[in-house]
């Protein structure tokens, strides 16, 4: 039934952290690259990389959000945000970030860098953070802009959004700064709702209290046009080229002031961030509403609310034009929610009106196959095929898929999962694999 398939030799480079000094792409507008690595891009390529990472988790969350509040209500939805943010993704955020980033330490410094490079907060279409430490044992940071207090105001739902701010972000903050430090305590010095648009959406003060004492300072709510959020300027500065994030904290930081493989980690690091936001929210809702009510929120925002959003982004950051195979097949290989160690992937295109791509290993299949939930497994599967079909013809109204392999595998050393694309007018949206039930 499963349509096993061996896998074939060979591994998944793309996330090989390896530079070819004949190879820089300067975006993903040519040829498709079977064999693509990231570290293929060019610095200022993978900067938008990062950027393209962040407004993709940003549409992911609010994609989540927005179900959840709809189908059960506000306060539902700061319980979830308050036991994923809060409690769920704190400790695995906290070990891949100090890890990629190689952040020494466990003091006030360390945590203001881990919090500069969150992925959640990037700028771009969403956020406007400023980061300063005036001394070793005390940290600013203000958020002239953020999403979620823009969308609640656009609704008028101003009365819910002091409740989402104190379950989603402080509980956050707290969290992730006594992992750094037990002495590291939060100074809540402005919040949600705000008076004016002109005014600041949040700030806040973090301070070692081993050193330094809470301050009452004034605080002025308007935007301070002139301290500027430059982490998504694409300026490269020759002069500047870190290899990771174990010098000083930088009020100035450039997120391309990182080299190419670095970069490329951070990349490999958005993936973990995005999986782990999915895999705590989703585990969430069946502890509380059971597998199917999972599998329906899981297909509602997979299989239609975020397909629009997700060509968008990868046309707009990767500069991949087109309404074919090719350009599907460009953004299949570089979707965040799908990339090493997590998942082994390989691709192929025959022909221009044929594609292939292969999940040798998949997150899902080698959670749940060796706790034996085949059953659960294949529920979870099969929220995939509209999800991916859907998504394809996106691209192209005539582009369907055929499903050549799918879970549960017979053996290990087969495919997880393999998938062709085709273009036919006259063909059901999904073709299933024969024998399929």
């Amino acid at each position: 039934m499963g349509g096993n398939i061996k896998r074939a030799p060979g591994k998944d480079i793309r996330g090989e952290i390896k530079v070819d000094p004949n190879i820089e792409l300067e975006d993903y507008s040519g040829p498709f690259k079977p064999d693509l690595r990231f570290t293929d891009f060019s610095k200022k390529q993978l900067g938008r990389m990062y950027s393209l990472a962040h407004h993709y988790n940003y549409r992911i969350t609010r994609a989540y959000r927005e179900y959840i509040r709809e189908v059960w209500g506000p306060e539902v939805l700061s319980e979830v945000l308050e036991a994923v943010w809060g409690n769920a993704l704190v400790n695995d955020t906290h070990n891949f970030t100090t890890e990629t980033m190689n952040i020494k330490g466990q003091d006030l410094e360390a945590f203001m860098k881990a919090w500069q490079i969150d992925l959640n907060s990037q700028p771009g279409d969403y956020f406007d953070v400023t980061f300063e430490m005036p001394s070793k044992d005390r940290g600013g940071v203000t958020y002239n802009r953020c999403p979620v207090v823009e969308e609640y105001e656009a609704k008028g739902q101003t009365d819910e959004l002091h409740s989402v701010c104190m379950s989603m972000c402080l509980p956050a903050i707290k969290s992730m700064a006594k992992l750094y430090n037990e002495d590291i305590e939060l100074n809540v010095l402005a919040m949600p709702p705000r008076k004016s648009k002109d005014h600041i959406c949040c700030k806040f003060e973090v301070f070692n209290t081993s050193c330094a004492e809470k301050s009452s300072p004034e605080v002025n709510l308007e935007i301070d046009k002139s301290k500027k959020d430059i982490r998504g300027d694409l300026t490269v500065d020759q002069n500047v080229e870190l290899q990771d994030y174990s010098g000083p904290f930088k009020p100035d930081l450039r997120i391309i002031d990182f080299s190419r493989e670095q970069l490329a980690r951070m990349y490999l690091m958005a993936h973990q961030y995005c999986l782990n936001i999915m895999i705590a929210t989703q585990t969430w809702v069946t502890g509380k509403y059971g597998f199917d009510a999972t599998g329906t929120l899981t297909e509602i925002v997979w299989g239609e609310r975020l397909v629009d959003d997700v060509r968008e982004l990868h046309m707009r950051f990767m500069n991949t034009p087109g309404n074919n195979i090719e350009s599907f097949m460009k953004q299949v290989q570089m979707d965040v929610t799908a990339l090493p160690p997590n998942f082994d992937m390989s691709f192929e295109m025959p022909s221009k009106d044929r594609g292939i791509f292969t999940f040798n290993k998949c997150f899902a299949v080698t959670m749940l196959e060796p706790l034996g939930m085949n059953d659960e497994l294949l529920k979870l599967c099969a929220l995939d095929p509209p999800a991916i079909g859907n998504s394809a013809m996106v691209y192209h109204p005539d582009m369907r898929t055929r499903v050549l392999a799918f879970p549960p595998r017979e053996s290990d050393d087969h495919v997880c999962c393999q998938w062709e694309l085709y273009y036919d007018p006259t063909a059901p949206k999904l073709t299933w694999f024969d024998g399929r039930e």
